[in-house]
């Protein structure tokens, strides 16, 4: 017995030990149990864990039983075997991608976002060391930047991003002012308002300048730009601190501070500087440097005022227990993160790999909650950092673990917000902590994991901000004739209505000159010319607001009587008062101002004597009172109007079709209330439920999210249940939870991001099968396809790819729809046909989302499933007869909105046949083609069958052959999920993972990568006098799935664009995506199968890089062969950037085999230097099979000194540049000379 006893306090002090069983996480994740009263760990150990229930964040129960199915039997709690055994054994306790990051796999690709709101300015630290400076040299060594930290980094504890490298910028050196160039249009095309550069100066010495130099010196660089002194000393620990061994002392005086404004002062008279109110905005880091911050302040102000400058507006980082800013005489303060940061260690929790690590973890989600919770009562500017671990600098410093790009999401979309609510105009700035601090791991750029994932989140954030439902107002107005308030409120409604801020109800009292011009802005009613008494006036405002509005705006203190009833709106009242006090009396009267005075919570006084009225003869409290200003009050007024908005509509609204379902609805109720993403309302609908449902929903009404809609009579179509319900709630997203099923608290969190960018319809997860209890089970056939080993990366693929995949398999295209959320604003066709629909309004729902967009999946397990319980989606047994009517609908529907191939249509022709075999089986003598008519279905295939695509093909050339190359590339980009525009059919792409696979990139980005080739293709057949018209032909050597191939379709007609390739397969791809197109298949070594002279210009991109030098000049003189005379070729080629990524690849931890293969053949950079200097062809074969063989295919750099000697004998060498910012590749441009043949 006492052995037993030691055995047990052993294992909950391992539990406790290794942190993998948080009682905290444990609680709030299950609120049953906290309810309870049991002690959470015990709970876990003899329930939970069977329950399926997570100890912790940093084990997932699900995911590990199905690693190890072998515990089913054994009946063994999970966590208790990986203690005991399984870590010993190497198995891990979640998913790998799981352990790095919070979101799984998000590496993202770059975007051209759309409809961002700008009303809070982003401003982003930049350091500007990534450049050598004779100081670094001496401390650190020769040629040192930033760079050398970054890649002498290894992980400290499992599970460590570390090191981190750079993505498309690679290891840049900011002395190529290019690179500034580059990093402004990224900032710029994702929303980052301007850079505030690190500025560096101590005591007249002036370091790291060329960023700021570049600036000044161009004006091209138009970024917004502005200035923050970091003016601690440099130390040999990175932290300034005096104990540590200084390295150049910073040093301030009052000399010094004139000598340090006069220096910077070309900055802060240059247009592109940032402002605030007109006052150029400094930044001071340390305000405990100087010896009286008061009195610098004092000087610097003066001396901008004294040199024409104006004003300047000075602001200090909260760094350093230095927080607020008025004693230093300074404006405001900036949020620094991580200074000051107030949250719990975790270093005891991780199992740590670096030893002599003597810094402290704490976890970035605490940092993001604690900064967001901070009020202050002076003036700050918020600040977010995309993530933070200054190791590879100190091994004394701080990590924030588990950062990911969805959290600082949240993050930065929290201090937006709270920003739009604490500040005004100019004012409303966040901080982001920063673009290029990589030694300390916050950064915007793009690096090797992520990718453009955090770029892409900032501008996530800005387009939920725009995104955001309006304030729904109503204004109640005098009349509409000229006057003060009418100009304010015009100019509110036009500013309100170009953005998209403001959804106005406009009410007159009396109608006026201004009546048609106000109507433009907003619905107008005019009140005199509504019959009936102030019941029926008030009822006919009401039927124009439809009953809900966030905010009533009233600029007629007149209106007394109505003035009494506003407050039946059920919105605060925000008044503005016009007039002059002396007009009180007569015009406005004293009774209807008292009415107005007791009706409103917030007042806009037209002047300052209006403010003292009405704190002196109404005793409204001054803090109840905003001033309109003179000028830009209409944009004053609509920032103001913001702030008072109220109830806005949740993102998500989760559904819940209860049909005694009592067995299981608590804890289905209890995983959608503990969602860690909480921007949600609930509608559980009780379809006249006799089995105790109705009681159990009950008992959750007093939760504020959740409504119940109790059905007396009970419905028999589901799919007409739905509808309803779906018209009945207001959220962005829809999930529809099946009583019953289960899940995982960060369901929504990790399906959210799929929906940023607008053009995804639905999101499902991973589904893990469970008994009565909850238990894991081994899944059904119908369900194994959808198990996280199954489908164990996740993806996103247009609609209509994913569905040809189910309709060839016969699989639904979700498992239940619990796993699943979907975009509500897609759901119109659903609701239109809904009531038709009763065996199938799954795949209904479904065929109707894959219509309208993209499909996204992840691969975590964040859905249970109760596979044996009854499914909602059938209320009642189909007949025969309407299983096959649904069945010939579907069949249509299909047919009308995708373009389905023939032995698709096949296997729908062949789950006809055996429903009409079961309806014969069940009802003999049914006359089964009265109901489902293969004759028309296969009618209406051959309608679809592309026999005048040719016809399309040509629309494409005369449609769009005015666009510009931009608009062009935007069509294209809408193509991915629009097939036709204009009545136009636009070629297909292949499934996301082949086009990676093929090209390294999928959709817009790999559209995006090509562009700038095209466009310089363009720019040089312009100069050559070569027209885009009916009679150019081109040729698209090497033409992959016909990605270049698709941009030439607007240039030229289709019969005079070809595409050739070495690989059968690729050309099967084209002709299914473009079967209009003409595509040829050429041998390894020439010849071409067209006439001589027969093409103006042949490009290929990305295949001379990879050919053996015999083949290269082969293919070069076959291309004088088809080249008319004065034609261009285009090719792109590999040179000394290539050679720098592979040696690069040499440091990388988690390398590909291709990079491991790049790293080991061109690793070596002096030695490849030299052979390049001497313009030496170099080649190394690839290790492949299929067509491509070693002999004449691998991996080669072509020096340019080489191409001017090897490939001008019939050629003129136009151009031969590399630069990443025109083309990814180094780009060589030939002229064939005349007169050769």
């Amino acid at each position: 017995m006492e052995k037993r006893a030691n055995a047990a306090a052993d294992l909950h002090r391992l539990l406790v030990e290794t942190g993998l069983f948080d009682a905290r996480y444990y609680l709030l994740s299950n609120q049953d149990v906290a309810a309870s009263g049991m002690n959470p760990l015990e709970h876990f150990l003899t329930r939970g864990g069977f329950e399926g229930r997570n100890p912790s964040r940093h084990f997932d129960v699900f995911w590990y039983v199905e690693q190890n199915p072998e515990l089913l039997q054994q009946k063994i709690n999970p966590l208790i075997h990986y203690l005991v055994q399984g870590r010993q054994e190497g198995r891990l306790p979640m998913p790998p991608t799981t352990r790095d990051t919070e979101t799984g796999p998000c590496h993202e690709f770059e975007r051209v976002p759309a409809g961002m709101d700008r009303r809070v300015r982003l401003i982003a630290f930049y350091l500007p060391q990534f450049h050598p400076i004779p100081e670094n040299d001496k401390h650190w060594g020769k040629g040192f930047t930033e760079w050398n930290n970054v890649v002498k980094a290894r992980p400290v504890f499992t599970g460590h991003y570390q090191p981190r490298l750079p993505g498309e910028l690679g290891f840049y050196d900011l002395r190529v002012k290019d690179v500034l160039r580059r990093q402004m249009e990224l900032a710029r095309q994702y929303g980052i308002h301007g850079f505030c550069l690190h500025h560096y100066w101590f005591f007249g010495r002036k370091l790291l300048r060329t960023p700021l130099e570049h600036i000044l010196a161009d004006k091209s660089l138009d970024l917004p730009f502005c200035l923050h002194w970091a003016n601690e000393s440099w130390s040999r620990r990175w932290d300034g601190r005096v104990d540590s061994e200084l390295l150049i002392r910073q040093r301030h005086s009052p000399e010094d501070d004139i000598r340090f404004i006069k220096d910077i002062e070309p900055a802060l008279r240059d247009e592109r500087y940032i402002r605030i109110d007109g006052k150029p905005l400094l930044g001071v880091y340390r305000a405990d440097e100087f010896p009286d911050l008061r009195a610098t302040a004092e000087r610097w102000r003066e001396y901008c005022v004294r040199a024409g400058i104006g004003e300047i507006y000075l602001a200090m980082s909260q760094s350093f227990r230095n927080k607020d800013p008025r004693p230093y005489g300074f404006d405001a303060a900036v949020e620094y993160p991580p200074h000051d940061l107030c949250a719990p260690f975790v270093k005891e929790k991780r199992q740590i790999l670096d030893e002599q690590y003597g810094g402290v973890i704490r976890l970035y989600a605490d940092a993001a909650d604690f900064y967001l919770g901070q009020d202050a009562p002076f003036k700050r500017f918020r600040g977010v950092a995309p993530a933070w671990d200054n190791s590879p600098r100190s091994r004394f410093g701080q990590i924030l673990a588990d950062s990911s790009p969805t959290l600082y999401q949240r993050w930065l979309e929290g201090a937006c917000r709270r920003t739009l609510d604490e500040h005004a105009g100019d004012e409303r700035i966040v901080f982001i902590n920063a673009w290029n601090e990589w030694a300390e791991s916050a950064y915007l750029e793009p690096d090797g994991r992520y990718g453009y994932a955090y770029l892409n989140a900032t501008a996530r954030t800005l387009q939920r901000l725009s995104g955001a439902s309006p304030v729904k107002i109503l204004i109640v107005a005098w009349d509409a004739d000229p006057g003060r308030a009418n100009d304010v409120l015009r100019e509110f409604l036009r500013q309100g209505k170009a953005t998209g801020r403001v959804d106005a109800k406009l009410v007159f009292l009396a109608g006026g000159a201004l009546r048609e011009e106000f109507q433009q802005f907003a619905d107008t009613l005019v009140l005199e010319e509504v019959k009936g008494d102030l019941d029926a006036r008030l009822q006919r405002i009401q039927q124009i607001c439809q009953g809900h509005v966030h905010l009533v705006l009233s600029a007629a203190p007149a209106a007394g009587d109505l003035h009494t009833r506003l407050n039946e709106f059920g919105a605060p009242v925000l008044s503005m008062i016009c007039e002059e006090v002396r007009e009180i009396p007569g015009k406005v009267g004293l009774d209807a101002m008292d009415a107005t005075v007791r009706q409103a919570q917030h007042f806009v006084a037209g002047s300052q004597a209006m403010l003292q009225y009405l704190v002196q003869q109404h005793a409204v409290p001054e803090e109840n009172i905003s001033i309109l200003p003179d000028q830009t009050a209409g944009d004053w007024l609509l920032n103001l109007v913001e702030t008072r908005k109220v109830e806005r509509q949740p993102y998500v609204s989760a559904i819940l079709v209860v049909d005694n379902a009592a067995e299981h609805l608590a804890q289905t109720l209890d995983t959608v209330l503990c969602q860690s993403f909480n921007d949600m309302e609930i509608l559980c609908v009780d379809n006249a439920s006799s089995d105790g449902s109705a009681q159990i929903l009950r008992t959750y009404a007093h939760h504020g999210r959740l409504r119940i809609l109790r059905l007396e009579n009970r419905r028999a179509n589901y799919a007409t249940l739905l509808a309803e319900a779906f018209q009945n709630v207001t959220g962005e997203c829809v999930w529809v939870v099946h009583p019953g099923d289960f899940h995982g608290s960060s369901f929504l969190e990790k399906l959210i991001p799929c929906f940023g960018d607008g053009q995804v319809s639905l999101a499902y997860c991973a589904v893990q099968a469970a008994d009565a209890l909850g238990a894991p089970i081994l899944p059904s056939a119908h369900l194994t396809q959808f198990t996280s080993r199954k489908q164990p990366h996740g993806y996103r693929i247009p609609g209509a790819f994913e569905l040809s995949k189910h309709l060839v398999t016969g699989n639904r295209l979700i498992p239940t729809p619990s796993c699943a959320i979907f975009r509500r604003s897609r759901l119109g066709e659903f609701l239109a046909g809904a009531a038709k629909i009763k065996a199938f309004p799954d795949w209904y729902l479904c065929l109707c989302l894959a219509a309208g967009g993209d499909i996204a999946y992840t691969p975590y397990v964040l859905c249970h499933h109760r596979e044996r319980q009854a499914s909602p989606w059938l209320l009642s047994e189909s007949r025969p007869e309407q299983l096959l009517a649904e069945y010939a609908l579907l069949c249509q529907f299909i047919l009308e909105h995708f373009s389905v191939e023939e032995p698709i249509f096949k296997r729908m022709l062949a789950r006809a046949d055996e429903l009409t075999a079961e309806a014969g089986r069940s009802s003999p003598g049914l006359k089964a083609e009265r109901y489902l008519d293969k004759g028309r279905l296969e009618a209406a295939f051959r309608r679809r069958v592309p026999a005048r695509q040719p016809q399309r093909t040509k629309k494409i050339y005369d449609v769009f052959r005015a666009y510009t190359a931009e608009e062009w590339l935007d069509v294209l980009c809408r193509s991915i999920r629009t097939p036709i525009i204009h009545g136009v059919q636009f070629p297909g792409f292949p499934p996301e993972k082949l086009q990676v696979g093929m090209v390294g990139s999928a959709y817009e980005q790999s559209l995006l990568e090509v562009f700038k080739f095209y466009k310089e293709i363009h720019k040089y057949a312009d100069s050559a006098g070569i027209a885009f018209d009916e009679n150019t032909t081109i040729c698209d050597f090497g033409c992959g799935f016909g990605r270049i191939y698709r941009f030439f379709l607007k240039d030229v007609p289709q019969q005079n664009l070809v595409g050739v390739d070495v690989d059968p397969s690729f050309l099967e791809i084209c002709r299914q995506l473009i079967p209009m197109g003409r595509f040829y298949r050429n041998t390894p070594m020439p010849l071409l199968g067209f006439r001589n002279e027969g093409f103006d210009i042949v490009y290929a991109y990305s295949v001379f890089s990879h050919l053996a030098e015999t083949a290269s000049l082969a293919w070069i003189e076959e291309m004088n062969r088809v080249l008319k005379p004065g034609g261009l070729l285009f090719a792109t080629v590999r040179q000394t950037l290539f050679l720098e990524q592979c040696h690069q690849l040499t440091f990388k931890v988690d390398a590909s085999d291709y990079e491991k293969q790049l790293a080991r053949l061109f690793g070596d950079r002096e030695t490849l230097r030299e052979k390049y200097a001497r313009g030496e062809f170099i080649y190394e074969a690839e290790e492949t099979t299929g067509v491509r063989t070693a002999d004449f295919y691998g991996d080669c750099v072509i020096p340019s000194a080489y191409i001017a000697r090897m490939w001008t004998r019939n050629f003129t060498l136009l151009d031969c540049f590399e630069d990443p910012h025109r083309c990814a590749q180094s780009l060589v441009v030939l002229q064939k000379q005349k007169g050769r043949t």
